[in-house]
This record gives structure tokens, sequence and C-alpha cells, in this order.
């Protein structure tokens, strides 16, 4: 076997990449008597019912080491609209953690399930509706 082709096997062989099973699940919590969804619309038709609960799982590839702090909100509302008569409109923070609404992982409670398995839970409540602004 020439050479080049050994040291370029060695070399493959020893950089292999390992990636990790990365599982998250997400609990939007509704605890108004209004309709929630949001604009724009990226994920099909996100809908909360008044006092109901909407759960989504992601997986993917990650590192070895994941904590809480790793993950990122799945939602990218600009403006969360309840019943169509009330908006609220949301600022991306500078970090993850400091966005408003389901934005910032910092309104969400978060748990770990397992290894490189976390759950976040948000809650609409209804200060939130009475904050939001009448819709033009």
């Amino acid at each position: 076997m020439p050479i080049g082709i050994s040291i370029f096997l060695f070399l493959c062989i020893s950089c292999k990449k390992t990636d990790y099973q990365v599982k998250s699940k997400w609990i939007y919590i509704n605890e108004t008597s209004h309709n929630i969804t949001y604009s724009p619309d990226y994920w099909s038709k996100f809908n909360v019912n008044p006092h109901d609960t909407i759960i989504y799982f992601e997986e993917g590839d990650g590192s070895k080491e994941i904590t809480e702090n790793s993950f990122v909100s799945p939602l990218r509302p600009e403006i969360i609209i309840y019943d169509g008569i009330k908006c609220d409109s949301l600022k991306v923070g500078d970090k993850p953690y400091l966005g408003d609404g389901p934005l910032g992982m910092s309104n969400y409670a978060n748990k770990k399930l397992g290894e490189r398995y976390y759950e976040f839970t948000y809650r609409f409540t209804e200060e939130m509706f009475n904050n939001a602004k009448n819709c033009h």
C-alpha cells in the first residue's frame, strides 16, 4: 500500500466524528380563555385553544455535553395573536434566553428528562392577554 494512502486512512480513522442524539419536548400551555396563534406562522398552524396544551418533540444530532442552556426556542413569532383581536409584538434578545415571550429561553420552565433530553414548558397567561394591544 502506498504511504500516502496509509497515512490518509490513519488520519480518517483517528479523526472519526461521533454525533450524540439530542431530544427536546416543548409544551405550550394556554391558561387563558382566548385562542392563541402567531404571525408569521412558520410552523404549520400554531394554534393553542383556550385552556389547552400542545406538545412538540424535536430530536437531532448534538454534542456530548448538553445542558438546558444549549437549546433555543423552536418558535419564531413576531406577534402573538389572541382571538384575532389583541396582539403582542415580541422582541428577540441579544442571547437566546433574553427574548420576549416564547422567544426567550428564560421564560420557559425546564426539566432534564434524561441524558441529552430536556423538557421546556411555556405558559400563556391572562396577564399576557391583558397587556397585549388591540390589533390594527
